[in-house]
């Protein structure tokens, strides 16, 4: 009788034993699927938030374009909302999205202090970015003389901050994807871990091996969606990173590359190497757009543009560096004095007729052409200060001609 007892009291601490570690791994596993649920709707969050962030930086640098294109524009000049004021408006908006999301991504929790300095950095340069930069700005873009005034304003001022402000939110987005996924991780390995106790726990009884392998099924297949979904947020991120960086380093006008994919391209290679690079735009260009408007001025400089792809872009690098400038850093296997040669056909490819919207137009174009050498020490700006007061003397002289620029 009293083994009766004893065995009964012992099958019952076993079934209360084995009933609380089932309990409790029952509530590890079903706190981690929790918490990995809710990791990965705050990174999701966090992700979009930034998104859309990046995309109003993107409208409101394309606002801004519009905006330095269309400086003196006739067909807008009578509206009663000029395009200038809606595009203002536009920012404005923008801003406003902006500055939202920034403040709910501010009450999305989890993040990690070095994700929270790096987006308290971010926000600062994006505070600049709005009072400072585009609002101080906005005004002068309005304002501006020429359409090359306001560009100048745009290149020098908006666009580095623009820049400046796409890297940081990159930077954070990344800083709070990597945490996310440590402490996914993290969440993965305590999951194993509980389950391993449960299966454990359960060998003893079906339903209780039943009940942990759904609950495992289920973590499982939440992990899984938040890795998939984490990678989706990822190549959206490096997708708006490649939208940013191709608008930064390309001309909107003619797809070109522009001055800062040229000071990119050249800057190391002026302490070792030597090539010969040739700077040309055309005579009197301002009289064109003067005479038949600057949208005249832009499809002329876009049809001279797609004519120097056709004719020399297997043999040289080309850069619409400023308005219409070009630039020209020939293939190492050019010689010297063929890429000078070349240098003067592209002068006359630069000087024929062209068919503008049913206008026959043309004008003489100006050049100069320098063979540098490592030991001339310049920079990406000395040199072409060096090209363009050469490319002065020729017009100076009349245009129409390339001169070669003396060696130091």
């Amino acid at each position: 009788m009293a083994n009766k007892k004893s065995s009964f009291f012992v099958y019952r601490l076993a079934a209360i034993l084995l009933a609380a570690v089932i309990a409790i791994s029952i509530a590890m596993v079903s706190a981690i699927f929790f918490s990995t649920r809710s990791l990965f709707f705050n990174t999701i969050a966090s992700v979009e938030l930034f998104s859309e962030i990046n995309d109003a930086t993107l409208f409101i640098n394309e606002d801004v374009l519009r905006l330095v294109a269309h400086i003196d524009d006739d067909t807008v000049a009578n509206t009663e909302d000029t395009l200038e004021e809606n595009l203002a408006k536009d920012i404005e908006q923008q801003f406003a999205t902006i500055n939202g999301n920034m403040a709910a991504y501010e009450h999305v929790p989890g993040h990690s202090d070095l994700e929270m300095r790096r987006y308290e950095e971010t926000k600062e340069l994006m505070n600049y970015f709005e009072n400072d930069v585009i609002k101080a700005n906005l005004s002068k873009l309005v304002n501006a003389a020429n359409t090359d005034e306001a560009r100048s304003l745009y290149e020098k001022q908006i666009l580095p901050t623009q820049k400046k402000v796409a890297e940081g939110l990159a930077n954070t987005i990344a800083i709070g994807a990597a945490n996310g996924n440590k402490n996914i991780a993290q969440r993965a390995y305590d999951y194993y871990a509980a389950v391993a106790i449960l299966i454990l726990a359960l060998a003893g009884g079906l339903a209780g091996i039943w009940f942990a392998a759904r609950r495992a099924r289920l973590a499982e297949e939440a992990i899984a969606e938040q890795n998939s979904q984490l990678k989706v947020a990822g190549r959206r991120i490096e997708q708006t990173a490649q939208k940013m960086e191709d608008l930064t380093l390309n001309n909107l006008l003619t797809g070109m590359k522009n001055r800062y994919a040229l000071e990119e391209d050249i800057s190391d290679r002026l302490e070792s190497d030597q090539f010969t690079i040739a700077v040309l735009d055309m005579d009197n260009f301002r009289m064109i757009n003067d005479t038949y408007g600057y949208g005249f001025g832009d499809e002329y400089l876009s049809a001279v543009a797609t004519r120097l792809k056709e004719e020399f872009d297997d043999i040289a690098e080309i850069y619409n560096i400023a308005g219409n400038e070009f630039c020209f850093v020939f293939n190492k296997e050019v010689p010297d004095t063929h890429a000078q040669r070349i240098a003067d056909k592209v002068r006359v490819v630069m000087s024929e007729t062209y068919d503008v919207l049913g206008i026959n137009v043309q004008t003489t174009a100006s050049g100069s052409v320098y063979r540098y050498l490592p030991n001339d020490s310049l920079n990406v700006d000395s040199l072409l200060i060096k090209m363009d007061n050469v490319l002065h003397e020729v017009k100076r002289n009349g245009g129409n001609a390339v001169y070669t620029v003396d060696s130091l």
